[in-house]
């Protein structure tokens, strides 16, 4: 577990806000359905187009990177680079305790380019850990399902299961 630390982020806020206003004017001009009704404030996008949603898109992938690279948290970075393999299967579970920021494109984190494999979750700080059950039970259960007995020796391979140890 590394521990780390990001400033505030207002106008990166303001950045991620912007590019979920046009994200939700581009879903109602090409005619998605929207599953909620959304209010409209005056200053709000009605109405953009394509090339300013990617505009607005990497804009916000600069500014996330950005901001995840002061040193109060570049230091994760580092550590996972020392620790990690780029072909490792990796789960990243970031702890936020704030729900905006659960809502960012974390994905669009530059690390994640050079991990391929790796995935990323979010959690919050006050989660509870589950206790794993113990299983008691040390043999493995075998089903075994025999048809007709037209032209095989199901009594043979009733006898072969029965032989294997530890198990029920």
């Amino acid at each position: 577990q590394l521990t780390g630390s990001l400033p505030p982020a207002e106008s990166l806020s303001q950045l991620h806000q912007r590019w979920q206003k046009y994200y939700l004017s581009l879903q109602s001009n090409l005619g998605v359905r929207q599953r909620k009704a959304i209010e409209i404030e005056e200053e709000d996008v009605t109405h953009g187009s394509i090339e300013e949603f990617h505009s607005v898109s990497r804009l916000l992938q600069r500014q996330l990177n950005l901001w995840l690279s002061v040193e109060t948290f570049a230091g994760i970075e580092r550590k996972l680079r020392t620790v990690l393999n780029v072909e490792d299967a990796v789960q990243l579970i970031v702890e936020v305790d704030q729900p905006a920021l659960r809502s960012f494109p974390w994905h669009l984190w530059n690390f994640l380019e050079d991990y391929p494999k790796a995935e990323i979750g979010l959690s919050r700080f006050d989660f509870g850990r589950v206790k794993a059950k113990r299983r008691r039970k040390k043999k493995v259960r075998v089903l075994a399902i025999f048809g007709s007995s037209k032209n095989i020796n199901v009594k043979a391979d009733k006898a072969q299961l029965e032989q294997i140890m530890d198990a029920e």
